[in-house]
């Protein structure tokens, strides 16, 4: 669990097919994987405790996996034979080509976010995935070049990337409404990944 490969562990041993590879899998179709293999497993429910994002509060909550939703890719935006995206940045006019990340890529993010815990740094999700599945920059591919561009784009660049990509990406809408038993707010949160995920009584 610390190396942050126990769960790609259990989808490899469940894949039939050993041509396949739980790296070369876009992070989507893992996630299809991790919650059909649960509800086979221990069945839809999902027991687990969250944080309130409103109030700070712990409680335990109940997620039905089995009514979690496909997120379909949006047809209007073309995807090239490479399996690239291209997206017109609306502050700085850059026409960023962009590719969806895989089991490999979410590997590197989370190597990387564990290396900058150790070393007390600053979190950098958003950049780091940026730099991983962005191709190119007004075609130049210079990885070099696109890393200090990401470390400087906009706010306004960046939320629209993020939100281009969340609309290309197939995926499982994993999240589910949630009423605080503390505060009464209603929102809505992510289903966590932690270990009982899989361990429920370990």
């Amino acid at each position: 669990m610390k190396k942050g490969i126990a769960v790609d562990r259990v989808l490899q041993n469940i894949i039939v097919d050993k041509n396949i590879k739980v790296d070369s899998l876009f992070v989507g179709d893992k996630n299809s994987l991790m919650v059909a293999t649960r509800i086979s497993g221990f069945g839809s429910e999902y027991k687990t405790k969250i944080v309130c994002p409103q109030c700070g509060n712990s409680a335990e909550m109940t997620f039905n996996l089995g009514e979690l939703d496909p997120r379909v890719p949006d047809e209007k935006i073309e995807i090239s034979e490479d399996g690239t995206f291209k997206v017109l940045l609306p502050k700085t006019g850059v026409e960023a080509e962009c590719r969806l990340l895989t089991g490999a890529d979410e590997r590197v993010i989370f190597q990387k976010s564990e290396k900058r815990k150790k070393l007390k740094l600053p979190e950098e999700a958003l950049t780091g995935q940026y730099k991983l599945f962005i191709v190119s920059l007004n075609g130049v591919t210079d990885r070099g070049l696109v890393e200090k561009f990401v470390d400087n784009m906009p706010a306004l660049d960046s939320s629209y990337l993020r939100k281009v990509y969340s609309r290309v990406a197939p995926s499982l809408e994993m999240k589910q409404d949630f009423i605080c038993s503390a505060c009464d707010g209603e929102t809505m949160v992510d289903i966590p990944f932690s270990a009982e995920f899989f361990w429920p009584d370990r």
